[in-house]
């Protein structure tokens, strides 16, 4: 194009101006059940990105034809009162808005009645309402590379492959740092701030909102998702979560269905959290966590399960191999090993020990628990519910408790030991 005409594009017509019409035309080099115009190219379908190109309040109408269909009569039924009609096609989506605007002022500053494109046609209106064929003798050429025609699969990798680089030159542009663009994937509406680090090996896709200076190590699929300011994740799938100010998640975690994890967080290992709320400072290690909430500062693992509904308090440790089910755990309360708690409420500063188990299932019914501030359960405890047991209470090493404890007794319940002396063989 000539500067001169570079200088008319605030003369284009506006939205308001130009109708389009997207030809959908019949394709069967794919051997899919899709359709080449449904499927998604960096997070978007070709009609996606036709839209974004002509203008997102253009009405577009789309037209099923042949390879070989006529183009007038295809389109004359669907002829509006707009003085341009753009006749473009669904199996160019590399099609750019600058592209688009570029030949729009073309066409207004040469005063064409048809312009042929690579791939498709402007016309004036109501020159195409008067006419039975388009006569066209000339070609008129702008960017080329948007005008890549998308009419097998692997004409469609090639379309992808472009797109993606696109994607990733902008962001490059924006101050984010892409090591490997070659294995590096990043949908269309994925925003990232500047001063991101991004390693080989990432898939982001889907609406993800990145903050400055997070560093994305390698090996992460990350879909609908926060990484909030500092934030670092390493070979870890995130989708549909939030990962908080310099938290660090990783390496093989899976995060996923609206889990929050807040700020100054560390989880790492082998970790899988399914819609949860983790509050600051907390440490999750190897661990599976799933429709629970825990408290600041807690500290979870290794190889700890906690499920339905549970609420760990701030400051508490659930330490290896202990599961909480469906329970309140009150703040700053130790269950160190090897444990299980079903539908309970424990209260705060209390100690379970090592091979707890709360006896919360009789065969038929789930049984609640009681537990007060400041208790002591000793290691090796069956808790036999409904129970209760009051604040300042202790209970033995190896006891089986099925009644009730008042506040500060001492509770044991095991049997006698005795000592024999033992008879020596021949």
């Amino acid at each position: 194009m000539t500067d001169q005409v570079s200088t008319k594009k605030q003369e284009i017509v506006t939205d308001s101006d130009v109708s389009v019409i997207i030809l959908l035309a019949e394709n069967n080099f794919f051997n899919t059940t899709k359709k080449y115009y449904d499927m998604k190219i960096c997070g978007k379908t070709s009609l996606q990105w036709m839209q974004n190109a002509v203008g997102e309040n253009v009405n577009i109408k789309k037209v099923a034809c042949t390879q070989t269909a006529d183009i007038v009569s295809n389109v004359k039924p669907y002829l509006g009162d707009k003085k341009y009609t753009a006749v473009l096609y669904a199996d160019t989506p590399l099609l750019q808005r600058k592209t688009f605007l570029e030949i729009m002022a073309y066409v207004k500053h040469k005063n064409l009645s048809v312009c042929k494109l690579t791939r498709g046609y402007v016309f004036e209106t109501e020159h195409l309402k008067q006419s039975e064929k388009v006569y066209a003798p000339q070609t008129h050429y702008f960017e080329e590379e948007d005008f890549i025609t998308n009419y097998n699969l692997k004409q469609l990798s090639l379309i992808e492959d472009v797109m993606r680089r696109r994607i990733l030159n902008y962001h490059m542009k924006n101050g984010v740092r892409v090591i490997d663009p070659a294995s590096t994937y990043v949908d269309a509406d994925v925003t990232i701030a500047e001063n991101v680090v991004i390693y080989p090996n990432n898939n982001i896709s889907g609406e993800c909102y990145i903050e400055a200076n997070v560093t994305i190590n390698p090996n992460n699929i990350i879909k609908d998702s926060y990484l909030l300011k500092g934030s670092v994740v390493t070979s870890s799938v995130i989708s549909n979560s939030i990962v908080g100010k310099k938290s660090v998640v990783g390496p093989f975690a899976d995060i996923y269905q609206n889990t929050v994890i807040s700020e100054d967080c560390i989880v790492k290992g082998n970790n899988i959290i399914k819609n949860s709320k983790i509050e600051k400072n907390v440490k999750i290690t190897t661990s599976v966590l799933e429709d629970c909430e825990i408290g600041e500062s807690a500290t979870i693992g290794p190889n700890a399960r906690i499920r339905n509904n549970a609420r760990i308090g701030e400051n508490c440790r659930i330490g290896n191999f202990c599961e909480v089910k469906n329970s309140t755990v009150g703040k700053d309360t130790k269950m160190s090993h090897l444990s299980y708690m079903g539908d309970a409420t424990v209260g705060k500063d209390c100690n379970i020990g090592a091979g707890v188990v709360f006896c919360n299932y009789d065969g038929k019914n789930k049984n609640k628990t009681l537990i007060g501030d400041n208790v002591f359960i000793g290691s090796n405890n069956s808790l036999i519910a409904p129970l209760e047991i009051k604040t300042g209470a202790f209970t033995a090493a190896g006891s089986t408790i099925n009644k009730p404890v008042e506040n500060g007794e001492f509770a044991i319940a095991r049997a006698k030991q005795e000592n024999k002396t033992r008879e020596k063989k021949d």
